[in-house]
């Protein structure tokens, strides 16, 4: 069973919202989203099988640790340990917020419905070159679970 996907958009974009983004507001919702269900189903699995990610956006300790350390990053995020993503849906959104920002730089993109961008950055700043996921896996899972199924 995965989150609702209603429910799951509307406090992304809530916690989003804290950061003032602006125009981009929705891309980064869009990301998130499309992290969580190419990572982790949209939240079926909150632990990586044989690996040290946990939550539903797969956050990995080193990628918690390197996002405290970052002068963006809010205090009430620095607050935490990295094993609380597991079960805290706000903090790795947070986590994920601060990541993608430091990543992709500024300004951030405001294109939040194109699909092949999102991928891309999905692939180039989450998952990485040496990552196994695949730019249209991840458009295959942002369509069935962010979309529900619907064509982009």
């Amino acid at each position: 069973m995965s989150y609702h996907r209603g429910q799951f958009r509307d406090l992304t974009r809530r916690i989003v919202g804290e950061f003032r983004l602006g125009v981009s507001e929705p891309f980064m919702v869009n990301l998130i989203l499309g992290t969580a269900a190419q990572e982790s189903r949209f939240g079926f699995y909150l632990r990586q099988l044989n690996g040290p990610a946990l939550g539903a956006l797969q956050i990995e300790p080193g990628t918690f640790n390197w996002c405290i350390s970052l002068p963006e990053c809010p205090a009430s995020v620095a607050d935490h340990l990295a094993a609380e993503c597991e079960w805290d849906l706000k903090l790795s959104i947070q986590v994920a917020v601060v990541v993608y920002m430091e990543r992709i730089g500024k300004p951030l993109p405001t294109e939040a419905d194109n699909i092949d961008l999102l991928a891309s950055c999905w692939k180039a700043h989450w998952n990485t070159v040496k990552g196994k996921g695949t730019v249209e896996e991840f458009k295959t899972n942002y369509r069935k679970y962010v979309l529900g199924g619907k064509n982009a």
